[in-house]
């Protein structure tokens, strides 16, 4: 007998139509309605997920790699292993000797002295047997900042020297401060005139000279005494033992410390092919790219040649083998033309036939009219032709004049008339002086009543401030980048995703490989470049990257440095040192923040701030520095991004008092003087220093006075304000262009 086991009343039953939280099998069936079920689509993130194993074993080949890569950047000068090790020496202090300090270091190396001479411009280089280590050293005896920023952006190693009665100075003090700035390499220190110490106070001069050089670094480097041989043994050990530090803007651009220059002309011409001898350093070096001179401006490379090491460990060797690795290719080779040429006639209009541009030239040529006497030809064209001499007395004489226009000299009337507001604004110009106390005005106003203005009496508002706008959020209201640009946008390059090409550009890199001793042969140089060169002044050959030769807004990510006290406006021009290139420029500062829009700074304040200027593109990272015209050092920082949309907009605060107050309406006075210009700025809103937000309503009689409703009551001493923006741009460049071949 079946037996079929039936619940209790207290048992649950559950609903037969309701399958609970999950979905039953007649709903799944019910929304697939038919549809056929496919392979399920991995998405882009499940298919480079990996199995564990594989994830070890990739985290494995990874730090393999990046130990190699120091292991070969440590081996730098050992044996012949790539170029020796470049040691500049830099004094910190005026009575720092770093002849001294030379030749206290040669005497525990191996090196010709043919190298000491003056016409050597490269560095000496030396052995130490004992390490086996090749050292290439270069004083820096002129403490001028190009120098030592030249030879800090090609060394290996810097080796600073300090006095211990003098120590550092403030003048050194800056100089380290920049090199931080712009990636130090391995850094090491030495100190002079421990022997003139008192034997009991000796251990205490060391500990001090110590601690000023770890107060400074934080990697705690090296601190000898240099004043005996002695001394001297033990800094070549720690030179040659030191480790070579990752400079990441270095490793990524080519670059070379020119030991031997070589013109040859062309026939018959001043130009000609400078041959540039040296160590090739950082990466590879494509000879279809330009390279960059630091005063001298951009060229095109004619071929690249690589010989012998001359320097090589144990003497040259005796076979000569000389061979050319690379050739420049003219359709891939890059072009030296940095901006676009507009074309102000490009757009649509109606062109005046052939015909009708030689009447107009037959009727222009002789012309008679009737003008004031002492009226130039030139100024004769400008007169219109129905001209009523109101202006000129019965008695002033009339004559015709027969004007030439092919034989007017147009730039002989723009000189004169340059000439003439030039020795006006030399005249009327202050001293220096008197400028600085301004200035100095200027900012300390802008810092305790910053971007409020006076409307001017004589002109009206909306004249004065009609390429203004109000705004009701600044950080809400959108503004089209593309509106209203200037002309230098019309030069400039831009890019559609800055970021994949900055990727691809530095993925793409090909050509000689570094460490070699190569020939660079630079085409179309005129014969008097480098006339002008100082001989202690190092030459220094930086490579540029695709794309890095064209104009474009870069932006400066920066921070005003402590030692400059000067007020520093806007658009003041100043020397800037970005990556191996060194132009004038006039940036805007902006403040820096993640809104779509920012704010214009009439002065560079302490703090982050942001610099756009116009100049030739460099790609992060690469390191910036900013002098002014005497060659203090203004500002450092580094390439934020290459961004022509970036909004800068100038803000102005106009204010008034309220004269009567009634709940929430007020009469407002001293802000404008005229009606019309109170119709014209209605729309704008109205804020107050207390908290308060209103609107005009109208105008109350005619001598500015207005009536304006606000959410709320006004007290008596509180002000009210508009808020006006307009969008600010910087102005063009001033880039080295050496002359070139036509």
């Amino acid at each position: 007998m079946n037996h079929q086991h039936r619940p209790t009343g207290t048992k649950q039953s559950n609903k037969s139509y309701k399958s609970g939280k999950h979905r039953s099998k007649g709903q799944i069936k019910r929304l697939q309605a038919g549809k056929v079920n496919t392979t399920t689509r991995k998405s882009p993130k499940n298919r480079l997920q990996e199995k564990k194993q594989q994830r070890k074993n990739r985290a494995k080949q990874f730090a393999e790699q990046k130990r190699q890569q120091s292991l070969l950047r440590n081996s730098i000068g050992r044996m012949n292993q790539g170029p020796p090790r470049l040691v500049a020496i830099v004094p910190l202090g005026s009575q720092a000797n770093v002849d001294e300090a030379l030749n206290l270091l040669l005497t525990q190396c191996e090196y010709e002295e043919s190298q000491l001479l003056p016409t050597n411009i490269g560095g000496i280089h030396a052995e130490v047997p004992r390490f086996k280590t090749r050292l290439s050293f270069y004083k820096v005896n002129d403490r001028e900042t190009n120098t030592i920023l030249d030879m800090a952006k090609v060394a290996d190693v810097i080796l600073f020297v300090v006095n211990i009665d003098e120590g550092i100075d403030e003048a050194g003090e800056t100089t380290i401060s920049l090199l931080k700035n712009f990636g130090l390499p391995s850094v090491m220190g030495t100190y002079q005139g421990l022997n003139t110490v008192e034997n009991k106070k000796k251990s205490a001069a060391k500990k001090l000279m110590q601690e000023i050089l770890h107060d400074i670094f934080p990697n705690k480097p090296k601190m000898v005494p240099m004043d005996t041989e002695r001394d001297s043994n033990q800094a070549i050990r720690f030179l040659c033992n030191v480790k070579i530090s990752n400079n990441s803007w270095k490793n990524l651009r080519p670059y070379m410390f020119v030991e031997k220059v070589n013109f040859e002309p062309y026939e018959n011409s001043k130009f000609g092919t400078l041959a540039l001898t040296g160590y090739l350093r950082g990466t590879k070096l494509n000879v279809n790219n330009l390279i960059v001179f630091p005063d001298y401006g951009e060229f095109q490379l004619l071929k690249i040649e690589t010989s012998n090491d001359p320097h090589r460990f144990g003497g040259p060797s005796s076979m000569e083998v000389t061979e050319v690795v690379a050739e420049a290719n003219p359709q891939l080779q890059q072009t030296l033309e940095q901006y676009h040429e507009p074309d102000f006639f490009a757009s649509e209009q109606t062109w005046p036939t052939p015909q009708e541009l030689m009447e107009a030239d037959m009727a222009m040529k002789t012309q008679t009219k009737v003008v004031p006497k002492g009226v130039s030809g030139y100024q004769a064209i400008w007169i219109p032709d129905d001209y009523a001499g109101d202006d000129m007395n019965e008695s002033s004489e009339e004559f015709d004049v027969d004007i030439d226009v092919d034989n007017i000299d147009i730039n002989a009337y723009r000189l004169a008339g340059n000439q003439s507001m030039e020795e006006e604004s030399s005249n009327e110009s202050l001293d220096s002086e008197e400028k600085l106390e301004e200035l100095k005005e200027q900012e300390l106003e802008d810092f305790h009543f910053p971007d409020e203005v006076d409307t001017p009496i004589d002109v009206p508002a909306s004249v004065r401030f009609q390429k203004y706008r109000g705004l009701k959020s600044f950080r809400a209201t959108p503004w089209d980048p593309f509106e209203n640009l200037p002309v230098d946008y019309a030069k400039i390059f831009q890019f559609e995703n800055v970021n994949r090409t900055r990727k691809r550009v530095f993925r793409e890199r090909d050509g000689v490989e570094d460490g070699s001793w190569v020939t660079l042969y630079v085409k179309d140089v005129a014969s008097d470049l480098l006339a002008d060169r100082p001989n202690n002044h190092p030459l220094v050959v930086g490579g540029i990257l695709k794309y890095e030769n064209q104009m474009s807004v870069m932006n400066f990510h920066i921070m005003r440095h402590p030692s400059y006290e000067k007020p520093l406006p806007s658009k003041q021009e100043l020397t800037i040192h970005c990556g191996f290139r060194r132009y004038l420029g006039q940036p805007v500062f902006s403040e820096n923040s993640t809104c779509d829009k920012f704010k214009y700074m009439r002065f560079l304040r302490n703090g982050s701030s942001i610099a756009t200027v116009y100049a030739p593109i460099s790609f992060n990272p690469c390191p910036v520095a900013m002098f002014d015209s005497d060659g203090a050092l203004v500002a450092t920082g580094n390439v934020k991004n290459i961004e022509p949309n970036r909004v800068i907009l100038k803000k102005i605060i106009i204010c008034g008092a309220p004269v009567k107050i009634n709940k929430n309406r007020s009469i407002i006075k001293g802000m404008f003087f005229t009606p019309e210009d109170i119709r014209w700025f209605k729309p704008v809103e109205l804020w107050t220093k207390y908290g308060r937000t209103g609107h005009i309503k109208e105008a109350v009689g005619t001598h500015g006075q207005m009536k304006c409703v606000f959410d709320g009551q006004l007290i008596s001493q509180d002000t009210v304000c508009m808020s006006l923006y307009k969008r600010v741009f910087p102005k063009w460049a001033i880039l080295p262009t050496p002359e070139r071949l036509n």
